[in-house]
Parts: structure tokens; C-alpha cells; sequence
């Protein structure tokens, strides 16, 4: 912690961290640096979505790089207030926050012990009672114990390609068809073919930030056919197919 507050104040561009990196040295072991500098490289980053809490927070680059925009978070979660939110695939623990800042009582689920680490350590830094739990989320019961899921499967495979085709992201979008909960919210990715949900009887949401398409989400039950939400300066807007 000393150490990631001392890089705060310092250059992090590649023309100087030969030099900081030579200066740490003398008080930290090569570990530590390496480790901190990744940490406050991404915290920069991550302002863009996260803002001033950026600096509190811990990433991964993978998890950093699919975080939803804030206003995107900020329009998802707007009216969840009490709910009980089960957050399939939470990571580290972005969209969970976003829920439980906005009043939800959230229940995270991953099977990857790191990222569960450091989502509960995240929410510990906003001081947001969350319940992180390393599970495996296809064998995990759903029920209706829960007013909303939020499933966010992995959309690349393990060379950082995107997968576009449905059943092959990890876990399968198939999955859900085996959940009880009132409301399930998923997201898919924006260059999804459409034919492939035909069999999910679902509201396809997309989502423009400032006129760039950064999400698709299907919503469970259907409720329109198609909805294509536009968020920018003015506020959201929305076109909606009624069939």
C-alpha cells in the first residue's frame, strides 16, 4: 500500500520505468514492484470507467478490458434498489458494486479464487456489503430465491479471440435455460447472431455510449422484441420493436 501510494505521484510511461524501477529497488524486491506498477498502471486506466475509485481498487487487465462504461452500470442499475441480485460470473467484482451501490443485495458467484480475492477486496474498499463466493456457476442452484440474475459469461477464448457463437462462451449461454429466477439479464456480445437466440424467448438490448456500440444484453422474460438504448450527453433514449 505505501508503495502504490508513492506511484501515484510518478511517471509510469515506458521511457521511465527503467529508471523508477532501478530507484524502487533499493527498498522493495523486484515482486513488489512489478506487482504495484501493474496495479497503478491499471488503476490509470481505469478511471475512464471507475472514476475517483479507481484508486482504491485492484484489476486485471482481462477483467479492466470487459468492464461495462459506468453509464452503461449506472443505466443497468437504476432500479434495483432492495432486490436480491445474483451476479453469475462476477469476476472481480465490477458489476456487483455497481449493483450494490445502487441498493441491491448482492450475491456474487466465480469459480476463480484470485478474482473473488479481489472483488471482496474491492468491495471491502467502498465499504459495500457484498457476498462473494468461489462456485463453480454451472452446477450452482438458481431459484427464484433471487429477483434478478446478471450473467456475464467469458466472450473470448483463451488467445484473447472473441466468440461470437453463443453456445461456446464459457460457460454456454444455454445455461440459463435452466434457471428458475423471475429475471435474468445477460450479456452477449454486440455482433451476436440474431437466429441463434431465436430459442430463448428474450428481449435483445443494444447499447450505444456517445454513438459507439459497446454491449448487447438478453433479457429474460421477453418483453419487446428488440430494444437499441442510445446513452450520450442528453441522457438515455430508446427504440423499441414491439413484435
Amino acid at each position: 500500500q505505501h508503495l502504490l501510494l508513492e506511484l501515484e505521484q510518478e511517471d509510469l510511461s515506458p521511457k521511465s520505468l527503467l529508471a523508477l524501477v532501478t530507484r524502487l529497488r533499493k527498498s522493495y524486491d523486484s515482486k513488489q514492484i512489478n506487482a504495484a506498477i501493474t496495479i497503478a498502471q491499471l488503476r490509470r486506466k481505469a478511471v475512464d470507467k471507475f472514476g475517483r475509485d479507481a484508486q482504491k481498487l485492484l484489476f486485471t487487465d482481462d477483467a479492466l478490458q470487459q468492464a461495462s462504461d459506468a453509464r452503461i452500470r449506472a443505466y443497468r442499475t437504476q432500479d434495483v434498489s432492495g432486490l436480491r441480485v445474483l451476479d453469475m460470473c462476477c469476476g472481480i467484482g465490477s458489476d456487483s458494486i455497481a449493483f450494490a451501490q445502487a441498493g441491491a443485495i448482492v450475491h456474487g458467484i466465480d469459480f476463480d479464487e484470485t478474482r473473488i480475492a479481489i472483488a471482496r477486496y474491492n468491495a471491502d474498499m467502498l465499504k459495500l456489503d457484498i457476498q462473494f463466493e468461489c462456485a463453480d456457476v454451472t452446477t450452482f442452484p438458481v431459484t427464484d430465491a433471487y429477483d434478478l440474475v446478471f450473467f456475464d459469461p467469458a466472450r473470448r477464448n483463451n488467445q484473447g479471440r472473441r466468440i461470437y457463437d453463443v453456445e461456446q462462451y464459457i460457460p454456454a449461454l444455454s445455461l440459463i435455460k435452466t434457471w428458475q429466477a423471475p429475471h435474468v439479464m445477460v450479456k452477449i456480445s454486440p455482433g451476436v447472431d440474431l437466429d441463434q437466440l431465436q430459442s430463448y424467448d428474450a428481449t435483445v438490448e443494444f447499447i450505444s455510449v456517445e454513438g459507439n456500440l459497446k454491449e448487447a444484453v438478453l433479457h429474460l422474460p421477453k418483453t419487446k422484441s428488440l430494444i437499441a438504448t442510445k446513452i450520450d450527453a442528453l441522457g438515455v433514449s430508446q427504440w423499441i420493436n414491439q413484435n
